[in-house]
């Protein structure tokens, strides 16, 4: 799989809270979906309690779940292409 594919995956529909996407495409599937819909609870979250103040701080807190989810997608990028590479098939994550 492309590194860069997947790190455009993991970036751009994160900016807006959409996260997982690069594990997905690399068919982590199960992380993935966990990461998709924590980004989406805390976004719809965040925006409904954003006026109790407490909303700022779940949306500040979506930042560093976004940093993790992309290195996380180019870690996991690199070991399925050495998985690959060494036996020719893709892993059974």
């Amino acid at each position: 799989k492309s590194e860069s594919t997947t790190l455009l995956l993991a970036i751009l529909p994160g900016l807006i809270c959409i996260l997982g996407i690069g594990h997905l495409y690399l068919g982590v599937i199960g992380r993935g979906v966990g990461i998709l819909i924590a980004g989406i609870v805390m976004l719809i979250v965040g925006a409904l309690t954003i006026g109790f103040g407490i909303g700022i701080i779940i949306l500040i807190l979506v930042i560093p779940l976004f940093i993790w989810q992309i290195i996380d997608a180019r870690k996991l990028c690199r070991q399925y292409n050495d998985y690959y590479e060494e036996f020719g098939k893709e892993p059974n994550w």
